[in-house]
């Protein structure tokens, strides 16, 4: 049977509301939705979707959105929390790995306020399969700088994983290859099909209104505010553990500093960011909450006027962590970091070479393991001139580099391998290539 056109199956799930005979409720779901969930996806029109419940794949601190067979289960871990979809200190995104033949974004999760927020709200919504009462959350913005309203999310598959993309309004590029979806809430580690999908939450809570305010947009230059009512001046220590204070850093026009592993939380300090880059010889703090680490700061960051790095860190007052796009740098020469060894079997090191979605670098044959490692990868592509690994968990194989692609600064390969965290595996768009010697 041949598959439904793009435009029919958009029509598919807009109509399934008036199609679909239960009974919505006349007062909406709560806005905030703490009860923790899971998320199943819907869209009766394609099986490779329906029905299939979301999964993580972990990338360093981050969480990519799959479905199965990858990824790990999430049991009911999830939540809604003004407008974001929520789980242990991160929140989905709608950024990175854009694709310009489909116009399409990356959503995946993460503890980094940068990239622009998915906001959603929920809504009651009829089972397709079953007629049952279910909550749906429904995509409200992109939080750009304006704000995208609106947008379509759904699936695409990416070298054999199905992972979470999203399609702007109006997306006059976009083909059957994305596959729309619902995303509906679930709770309970069962099949979801037939057993009632995602019950409406136990709350009572009546909400005045389903809008979600404007006032959760992340900003990006919000300013914090000049005082806490605690009577210190903070100031950059010149010493954290074994780390040296080096100076206030300005983070490049373009990328970070220092990329290869971040967090943030709301008790940030500079010692509890130099534990969590006990691996690498540079820490820095930035906007009182963020912490970052890599190797080295990368090219085209730099000095910048101590007086810029003026943000009191979160968990301590009496510190300074950071500022708006700058970074209070500390440096540990004892540690050596994550590497990139010059010889991994019969193959040395040629470079950090970008690559892309659209144009793959090393097409020609391809592994994903959460326990790569260079050696695996080296052996997995024995019988090509090239090998690159990317995203810490790709593989990728190729006799040729393809046309267009660049070798970069070896700092923008910065992700450890997921197999082996004394070793680096590229990047996003960024591949740590070897040569057969």
């Amino acid at each position: 049977m041949p598959r439904p056109s793009t435009s029919l199956v958009l029509a598919l799930l807009g109509s399934v509301a008036s199609t679909i005979g239960c009974t919505i409720p006349t007062t909406p779901p709560p806005t905030d939705i703490t009860d923790k969930f899971s998320i199943v996806v819907q869209n009766p029109a394609i099986a490779t979707v329906h029905n299939k419940v979301m999964r993580f794949r972990a990338n360093g601190d981050d969480e990519h959105l799959v479905l199965p067979p990858a990824g790990v289960v999430t049991n009911d871990v999830l939540s809604l929390e003004g407008g974001r979809l929520k789980y242990a200190g991160i929140h989905a995104v709608i950024d990175l790995e854009y694709d310009d033949r489909d116009d399409t974004t990356k959503m995946f999760m993460t503890a980094r306020e940068y990239h622009p927020t998915a906001i959603f709200k929920s809504e009651y919504f009829c089972d397709p399969d079953t007629d049952k009462l279910q909550i749906r959350l429904k995509l409200v913005s992109r939080q750009t700088e304006p704000p995208v309203l609106g947008g379509q999310l759904g699936i695409r598959d990416a070298v054999g994983t199905l992972e979470f993309r999203y399609s702007p309004p109006g997306n006059t590029k976009i083909d059957e290859k994305f596959m729309p979806i619902d995303m509906v809430i679930f709770r309970g580690d069962g099949n979801p099909t037939g057993t009632g999908t995602a019950k409406p939450p136990t709350s009572t809570a009546v909400p005045t209104s389903t809008v979600i305010p404007t006032t959760t947009a992340v900003p990006t230059t919000t300013a914090k505010p000049t005082s806490t009512g605690v009577p210190v001046t903070p100031t950059s220590p010149a010493k954290v553990g074994d780390y040296e204070f080096v100076y206030c850093w300005a983070e490049p026009e373009a990328g970070r500093a220092l990329g290869a592993k971040s967090t943030a939380a709301d008790d940030m300090t500079q010692a509890k960011c130099a534990a969590f880059c006990a691996a690498y010889p540079y820490f820095g703090t930035e906007w009182g909450k963020e912490c970052w680490c890599g190797d080295e700061p990368i090219t085209g960051s730099g000095l910048a006027p101590l007086e810029d790095c003026n943000y009191a860190c979160e968990g301590d007052a009496t510190q300074l962590c950071g500022g708006s796009r700058r970074l209070s740098l500390y440096h540990n020469a004892g540690v050596t970091g994550p590497q990139q060894p010059g010889t991994v079997g019969k193959y040395k090191w040629h470079g950090c070479v970008t690559d892309s979605q659209a144009q793959r670098t090393l097409p020609q044959d391809m592994l994903r393991s959460d326990d790569m490692t260079l050696e695996t990868c080296a052996t997995f592509c024995g019988g090509y001139t090239y090998f690159g690994t990317e995203w810490s968990t790709e593989c990728w194989c190729g006799n040729t580099l393809t046309a267009g692609a660049t070798t970069v600064d070896a700092s923008e390969c910065s992700m450890t391998c997921s197999g082996n965290g004394d070793e680096l595996c590229g990047n996003g768009d960024r591949l740590s290539v070897y040569t057969s010697a």
